[in-house]
């Protein structure tokens, strides 16, 4: 978790982001995303490191790691940005047609090819299964959208106000998906 505070060094109007390392267990200022536990049987969440332990333990920051090889190929503008959507302990509690993409993850509704919004094939090897989740339209833009704003309470870049790349595959599918 992060959270942004005015700077006490005395420059006044800048603002800098202090997040919880989970390596040293304590509070810091550089810290940054190494992992983002979307599905698993628990809560899942995001785990942050700061400099030294990610020196110490030569942690990469998730911005800078490759794109997953289990990762769904771009098969179109939406490909990206539905990967990304947070889906935290929820594959326990999903039915069978709910995993293999015939009803919505969240609202249960039947769905079909023309109805449906891919959100791509994962494998949970530590749950044994793979899962093919295919949301219904307002789930899926509802879901995006938190998402979306979880990134920017939790991005450093966004809290800057800087250009981040991570949450334009998230935007661009809002915006594809509601049109």
């Amino acid at each position: 978790m992060s959270t942004t505070a005015d700077d006490t060094t005395g420059s006044g109007d800048r603002l800098r982001v202090i997040g919880w390392c989970a390596w040293c267990k304590d509070a810091a200022d550089d810290c940054r995303v190494i992992q983002v536990a979307k599905q698993s049987s628990g809560r899942g969440g995001v785990r942050y490191a700061c400099g030294p332990c990610r020196k110490r333990h030569q942690l990469v920051p998730l911005i800078e790691q490759e794109t997953r090889a289990t990762a769904p190929a771009a098969t179109g503008p939406e490909a990206a940005g539905a990967s990304m959507i947070i889906m935290a302990g929820m594959v326990p509690t999903m039915s069978d047609a709910q995993r293999e993409g015939r009803s919505c993850p969240w609202c249960n509704v039947p769905i079909t090819a023309e109805t449906g919004i891919d959100l791509g094939e994962e494998e949970l090897p530590r749950l044994g299964v793979t899962v093919h989740p295919v949301a219904c339209r307002p789930c899926a833009i509802r879901e995006a959208r938190e998402s979306f704003a979880h990134h920017c309470r939790m991005c450093e870049r966004c809290n800057r106000g800087d250009y981040c790349p991570e949450k334009a595959p998230l935007r661009r599918f809002v915006l594809e998906v509601r049109s």
